[in-house]
């Protein structure tokens, strides 16, 4: 990114309900049977500095930007450099893998609708009909070298999509058209600034993908986003990615170890788009509820909740905010709309 500017997840259409879990996990390594190549970006040309790559020759090796240009961390730099680790322009963190990471860009609004996506060829072709098991490591990044942050939120959504054809982004190109699907992706706000966050999942091929392209693939209409710290820049979010993993082993990826189901006495939160009122019923009991709107300031916290009520929102700005519930164990998230 130039300075100027579920693990797995619920599947949408197409792909069903497939295991999701959330998971922080350190020092976990793919196995030989990884299809990625170059799998937690070691493998360089040269101590590149330099404010991003679009090419396979430009970064890490094999590496080539989807979508505008996904910046390349490197222990070769100087402590407190640009883009070195662990003290970058952007935050600070330590690998989760070897010595070298990278950033995308998951979310923005200003001067438009942003992303960043890396992809790679994989080793081999897809076969159509197999289960392959999927896994990345994401952090968010904050408070790095600028004085005043360039990304200061957080996401969803970031995941894994898998395409037959490279799809090798060229400066002045449009960004890809958001598919608001992946087939791995983390439903999630992943807003963990220290710790690592496994991003995980299984999938049945129904192509022969030969790519994996990894980013937020949602729009910003599908994207939740919450504030981790604040600035004078526009919102935006940004990702350093690790160790990222493909196999058809079920145990030769780093997976998370829960399965989330969805219910069918999921939490409900209706009417959405809403004017005046909105109702929320199925939370569990004694729930932390808090509500952020668009650009992440807080507007409501309820300590306590009953599990079932109704919030006044007849004088709020009309927008899109984002609901989340904690009870110490699970946390859930949903969004809504105000209107009229």
């Amino acid at each position: 990114m130039p300075l100027k500017t579920m693990n797995g997840r619920w599947f949408g259409t197409g792909f069903g309900l497939v295991l999701v879990c959330l998971l922080f996990v350190v020092n976990q390594n793919c196995s030989a049977q990884n299809l990625v190549p170059n799998h937690s970006f070691e493998e360089r040309d040269d101590c590149w500095q330099f404010s991003g790559f679009y090419y396979p020759e430009d970064g890490p090796l094999g590496w080539f930007s989807g979508g505008e240009s996904p910046d390349y961390f490197q222990a070769c730099g100087s402590f407190g450099d640009a883009y070195s680790q662990p003290l970058n322009y952007v935050g600070f963190q330590h690998p989760q893998d070897g010595e070298d990471y990278v950033g995308i860009v998951t979310y923005a609004i200003s001067p438009y609708e942003t992303r960043e996506f890396l992809m790679v060829q994989l080793n081999t072709q897809l076969t159509i009909g197999q289960t392959y098991y999927a896994s990345f490591f994401a952090n968010v990044a904050w408070d790095g070298t600028e004085p005043y942050p360039v990304a200061w939120m957080a996401s969803n959504n970031v995941g894994a999509l898998f395409t037959v054809e490279s799809r090798q982004w060229e400066q002045g190109d449009p960004l890809p058209g958001m598919v608001n699907d992946a087939q791995v992706f983390h439903p999630w706000i992943i807003e963990d600034t220290v710790a690592w966050t496994l991003v995980s999942g299984s999938f049945v091929a129904d192509s022969a993908y030969h790519y994996v392209m990894i980013g937020n693939h949602f729009d910003n209409t599908h994207t939740d986003t919450v504030a981790v710290g604040s600035s004078t820049n526009p919102p935006t979010a940004y990702l350093y990615i690790d160790n990222v993993c493909v196999t058809t082993d079920p145990d030769g990826c780093p997976m998370a170890s829960e399965v989330v189901v969805q219910s069918a006495m999921a939490p409900l939160i209706y009417l959405n788009p809403a004017t005046s009122q909105v109702s929320i019923s199925g939370l569990p009991m004694n729930s932390r509820v808090v509500v952020h709107d668009a650009v992440g300031r807080m507007v409501l916290s309820v300590d306590d909740f009953s599990g079932v009520g109704m919030i006044d929102v007849s004088t709020w700005p009309r927008g899109a905010y984002v609901l989340r519930s904690f009870d110490g164990k699970d946390a859930l998230t949903f969004k809504f709309v105000l209107a009229g």
